[in-house]
């Protein structure tokens, strides 16, 4: 049934099936007829009759016939003068069309099926649906495409009119390695190559009967200035009415309203669209695919971003009627103004991501009604603020990311407790007030991020229900009081726990207990008094994980026990750098032959460098500024540099350093260590003194001389 949707071409294969149908029983007449005229005649009564017979069945067959293609013309008329998608013509150039096929000539027929905007612009010798008519005229299988599969035409004709409005005799494309590549438009206009193989980059372009159903037009860039041509979507993209899918991730500058002409929202099938552009408004028009439109991404080009002329408009209310709506990404795509209220009603929507907007002011109240939610991503979006509304209803989310904003208040109770959240990122924000014991609910959360806001009070014991834990990131908050005992029973999953920058008081001897911890940081808090002895049980004991550990910046005392260091050989980083630690530095640490970054700096060792030091073959950065070191630096700290691999030492504020400086740490400042020509931190900081010299430094009496030569006078 022919409707006012209903596309030209279709109908032209309608046309030439039941122009054969109604030929073939014209045939089967006349044959029918050729063998009464052939029987013998019995009389002259019966001959009469015959005849009589013969000439209504052939009078009838012409009339049949006539009224068939009447009809089919009468149809092709009204079908122009309906308006639809196609314009109106009259029932005069729908005959005219017909005697074009019938006289052999399809790109006349073709032509007079295309859309009005397509025909203006045919007016235009240079435009690109000029040109693809004329690449489509030539084609040397255009007789047989046009009688077997005359969809086809208006398919060709589509993606030529594509290429030729994009710039594509000029495309380059960037592989997946970052290779610009000038034959990205190899395969395009190649007549002897299909137009469902001419995106290399997708294997399955068309369905099984050769519609296109996927366009990917991604990492196209073109050589001409941009100034010399306005690259855009042609509104003909509106013709392959089969496309579901379309990603234009043009490294060109196109707007929105370049890259998605209104013709795209009346494409029956489409359900999927993901562009890259450099600013525009969404039209209103795209409330018309709300019936068939799951995926939506828009992304800002940041490839080209050095002054657009383009500036996004608000995100349209319209948004919100598009309930069929499951994923909605807007990257980077500066919209201003509120989030719409609407995006509540798209209640099939799974996943939402808005990040690097210029959205404002509060999340709506709405997006709690948003139960279907497995992911919410709300980041980077600094004009974002107020408070957080109730999501308590987001029972089936898992992730929910709305770090990087404004948002401030207290964290809810319902949000902090939903069990199936297995990531939970608030970081860099403004939240403030205690951490809602209800945390203890979260039984699902494998990471948990906080950092970068202003919460007290005391880390709640309920942390210590999350046995899937493997994430506690709680820095640059105002924590305080000890670390609750009960952090021990996190032991089985915890890997990575970050509580630096707060006010936290103490340790606790239950993290000992923490054994496949990757990394443990409690820099920059009030910690005091000795560090508890199964602190230095903590880390892997089997396999070849390794672990690092920072206390620096505290007030922790005491000596370094030395059975203890020597047990941490699965330790790699070590920062205890800026405490009230006493006592000599333990000739143990040259059985830590894994370590890589050791800092001892700003303490009160009072005591020398131990020779074991140069044990430690894996040593890149060594730091020992500050820290009351005596008597000489060991030969073997310069074979660290000789025979393996440091490449950064600090001895600096150490006074009572004396003799000469080991020739290997000298050649860090010459960089003639081989791994030195492939870095920029190879560097040794020392004091010269008239009783520590060596290098570039020459002691003299009451005359110290700094690493370039230069004399300055002692203290």
């Amino acid at each position: 049934m022919l409707t006012q949707d209903s596309h030209p071409s279709h109908f032209l294969i309608n046309y030439w099936e039941i122009r054969r149908y109604l030929s073939s029983t014209h045939n089967k007449v006349n044959e029918k007829t050729q063998e009464t005229d052939n029987q013998p005649k019995m009389s002259t009564d019966h001959t009469t009759k015959d005849d009589r017979t013969t000439s209504t069945m052939r009078m009838k067959t012409t009339k049949s016939f006539a009224v068939g293609v009447t009809v089919l013309l009468g149809v092709c008329a009204l079908l122009r003068a309906s308006g639809g998608h196609y314009g109106s013509h009259t029932a005069s150039s729908a005959m005219m069309r017909t005697r074009r096929l019938e006289d052999g000539d399809p790109m006349g027929m073709f032509r007079a099926s295309l859309p009005d905007y397509t025909l203006s612009a045919l007016d235009d010798p240079n435009s690109a649906q000029s040109l693809a008519f004329g690449w489509l005229s030539n084609h040397p299988d255009l007789e047989n495409i046009s009688r077997t599969a005359f969809w086809r035409l208006t398919q060709l004709f589509a993606l030529t009119t594509i290429y030729y409005s994009l710039d594509g005799p000029n495309w380059m494309r960037d592989n997946a390695w970052g290779v610009t590549a000038p034959s990205a438009a190899a395969q395009w206009l190649n007549y002897s190559h299909p137009e469902c193989f001419w995106d290399v980059r997708w294997t399955q372009a068309c369905d099984a009967e050769g519609h296109l159903v996927r366009l990917n037009l991604d990492y196209l860039k073109t050589t001409t200035n941009h100034s010399d041509v306005n690259p855009g979507v042609p509104p003909e993209i509106g013709l392959l009415t089969s496309l579901y899918r379309v990603s234009y991730h043009l490294e060109m500058e196109v707007s929105i309203e370049d890259l998605l002409p209104i013709q795209h929202f009346s494409l029956p099938n489409l359900q999927s669209i993901s562009i890259q552009s450099w600013g525009g408004t969404l039209p209103t028009e795209m409330g018309n695919l709300a019936s068939t439109l799951k995926f939506l991404s828009i992304y800002h080009n940041y490839l080209l971003d050095s002054g657009s002329a383009f500036t996004y408009g608000e995100l349209p209310t319209e948004i919100g009627v598009m309930t069929n709506l499951m994923d909605l990404t807007l990257a980077g795509a500066a919209f201003p103004g509120m989030l719409p209220t609407e995006l509540g009603n798209l209640n099939q929507l799974s996943r939402i991501t808005i990040t690097g907007t210029e959205a404002n002011g509060s999340i709506p109240s709405e997006f709690g009604l948003l139960s279907g939610l497995t992911q919410l991503s709300l980041q980077n979006n600094a004009n974002l603020d107020g408070n957080l509304p109730q999501l308590g209803l987001l029972t089936r989310a898992s992730q929910i990311d709305i770090k990087n904003n404004a948002i401030g208040g207290s964290i809810p109770s319902e949000l902090i407790g939903l069990a199936s959240v297995r990531l939970l990122d608030l970081s860099n924000n403004r939240f403030s007030s205690s951490l809602p014991t209800e945390i203890g609910l979260a039984t699902g959360l494998v990471e948990i991020n906080l950092e970068g806001n202003q919460i007290d009070g005391p880390i709640p014991s309920e942390i210590s229900k999350l046995t899937k834990l493997n994430y506690l990131k709680l820095s640059n908050n105002l924590f305080h009081a000890a670390l609750p005992t009960e952090i021990g029973l996190l032991s089985s999953k915890l890997e990575h726990f970050n509580a630096s920058f707060n006010e936290i008081t103490g340790l606790v001897s239950e993290l000992g207990l923490l054994t496949v911890i990757h990394s443990f940081d409690m820099s920059h808090n009030a910690l005091n008094g000795e560090i508890p002895a199964e602190v230095y049980q903590m880390g892997p004991k089997r396999g070849r994980r390794s672990w690092e550990l920072d206390l620096s910046h505290n007030s922790l005392s005491g000596k370094l026990p030395p059975s203890a260091i020597g047990t941490l050989t699965r330790l790699t980083k070590m920062n205890l750098q800026n405490n009230k630690l006493q006592g000599p530095i333990p000739t143990e640490f040259g059985l830590l032959q894994g370590m890589e970054q050791l800092n001892l700096a700003s303490n009160y060792f009072m005591s020398s460098v131990p020779s074991e030091m140069g044990l430690m073959t894996s040593l890149m950065d060594l730091d020992l500024s500050n820290s009351g070191l005596t008597g000489e630096i060991p030969e073997e700290l310069g074979d660290l540099v000789l025979k393996h691999d440091l490449h950064s030492m600090d001895i600096t504020g150490n006074v009572d350093l004396r003799g000469d400086v080991p020739a290997g740490l000298c050649e860090l400042n010459t960089n003639q260590a081989d791994y030195c020509v492939y870095r920029d931190t190879c560097t040794f900081d020392f004091d010269c003194t008239n009783v520590l010299c060596g290098c570039e430094c020459f002691c003299t009496n009451n005359v110290e001389v700094s690493r370039n030569g230069s004399p300055f006078d002692a203290p």
